[in-house]
């Protein structure tokens, strides 16, 4: 088989949101290998694209067990080289009040998924991790920041604890630990593509990532229905409305394209406007 033949997407968090809208778009230009952890969903999502004629296949894996990413890294590489892959899986503080799980799944797994798919991809290949605008709602500094960039020591929860006492906005729906352990978590993302951009150009390889706003999904629509301000921070959107997982998906497509050879270490901004509207709210 040429190297063509054999080169295809992983997607991770792809039974559902953004990650099932990209794993379909690019579904278009080559095969795909879905992976998730909620089987059900994972099987009828795969369903969904072979019964419109695309190529793929699933994989369930636990972002949160570094055996499980191991196993699929070597299940990827049984099946050819990866031309791009699509890091969507996370968990909000909607989901879960246990914040050692938000930072093990969007930090500590996005990590994971970067260290072993790293020699697993073909020249030209990009990784695309999924942040969040939350990113930039954290001021770090240089201890924090220590710690966020060795999100694979194995004392990494353990030093992280120390600075979760960030001021949330009020809710009584979310977890003031689980909400702060997600701004980190989403901010360490963002450091970790920037950070890892001069080793992956080594291989021929590019990482970004991509940092939505509020997005109608179903992890998004929770938030948007459960939490007050989530509901206003809509409102002082410049458009004014949820954002799409197509949209999304869309520029996960460009990323993963030549069209985007000269992209790399950077974050990509796609909130409706909303960061700088309250960037620059004085100035209305």
């Amino acid at each position: 088989m040429t190297k063509k033949e054999t080169a295809f997407f992983v997607v991770t968090g792809a039974a559902s949101g953004m990650g099932a809208a990209s794993a379909l778009r690019l579904g278009r230009r080559g095969k795909v290998l879905l992976v998730d952890i909620d089987a059900k969903r994972l099987d009828l999502m795969t369903d969904k694209l072979v019964s419109g004629g695309i190529k793929a296949e699933k994989y369930i894996c636990d972002l949160m067990d570094e055996q499980s990413v191991c196993l699929l890294a070597e299940t990827a590489k049984s099946m050819g080289r990866v031309i791009g892959l699509v890091n969507a899986a996370g968990i909000s503080p909607s989901m879960t009040s246990d914040w050692r799980k938000v930072l093990s799944v969007d930090l500590v797994g996005t990590a994971l998924m970067l260290r072993e798919f790293l020699p697993l991809m073909v020249p030209g290949a990009a990784a695309v991790c999924i942040a969040s605008i939350a990113a930039r709602a954290f001021i770090s500094s240089p201890e924090t920041d220590n710690v966020l960039d060795n999100p694979l020591d194995h004392e990494f929860l353990n030093r992280i604890e120390s600075y979760l006492s960030i001021s949330l906005p009020p809710s009584s729906e979310i977890d003031p630990k689980s909400g702060a352990a997600y701004l980190l978590a989403k901010c360490g993302v963002v450091r970790l593509c920037e950070r890892l951009a001069p080793v992956w150009a080594q291989h021929g390889a590019r990482i970004v990532s991509i940092s939505p706003g509020n997005i109608d999904t179903p992890m998004g629509r929770l938030e948007y229905d459960r939490l007050e301000y989530m509901r206003k921070s809509v409102e002082m959107t410049p458009i004014r409305r949820l954002g799409k997982p197509e949209e999304i998906a869309a520029a996960v497509d460009f990323l993963c394209s030549e069209d985007a050879s000269y992209i790399t270490g950077c974050d990509l901004l796609i909130d409706g406007g909303f960061t700088a509207a309250i960037t620059h709210a004085d100035s209305h």
